[in-house]
């Protein structure tokens, strides 16, 4: 589920921040994205993509935290969770804490994306950095948004497991309450 999600996840996040991009800068003189525009492009990229996806990450997330036994594959945990937690809610389960996270989490990255780019190609204006760079470059803005949006994310996981590990529903306030309670500030 994670390969399958991957692909469409990456290619929305990575179409959507282009084009605003481009939409946002297109009346700048330098016709290049301010830190404020790779925000908020990367942002609404990051929205965009999980609305689409989140159901994939729901599933995913099942089929690798439930007890062995509780779903033989894909198709049977869609049909239980249909029938049993109802037909859309479940895919959607942890929507919210998913959506405040990937807000920062997607801004935060490609604006350090972006930035680690022009400091890099800044020193060397006439010579186009090579793939692993690139690489370098994205990973170290994917490892620092997700530093620090990883509460959110262990939020959205608790709340996908409901209906599983826990068979009372709680919401998002509820989960970082009772969170805190039982594991303290670590727990996050």
């Amino acid at each position: 589920m994670t390969v399958i999600r991957a692909g469409p996840e990456t290619s929305i996040k990575l179409t959507v921040n282009e084009k605003l991009k481009a939409l946002f800068s297109q009346n700048r003189p330098s016709n290049k994205p301010t830190k404020a525009d790779s925000f908020i492009a990367g942002a609404c990229a990051g929205v965009t993509a999980n609305i689409i996806t989140f159901p994939l990450g729901v599933l995913r997330t099942r089929l690798a935290a439930s007890p062995p036994g509780t779903y033989s594959g894909v198709f049977d945990a869609i049909k239980k969770m249909r029938a049993t937690e109802g037909k859309i809610t479940p895919f959607y389960r942890g929507l919210q804490p998913a959506l405040i996270s990937v807000i920062p989490n997607s801004g935060l990255q490609f604006m350090a994306y972006e930035n680690l780019k022009r400091i890099i190609i800044g020193k060397q204006p006439h010579k186009e950095p090579g793939p692993f760079t690139f690489m370098c470059i994205g990973g170290l803005s994917a490892l620092f948004s997700n530093t620090l949006m990883y509460p959110l994310q262990m939020l959205t996981s608790r709340l996908v497991m409901q209906g599983v590990l826990d068979k009372k529903k709680k919401g998002l306030t509820q989960t970082i309450q009772e969170t805190f309670s039982k594991e303290g500030p670590q727990g996050f």
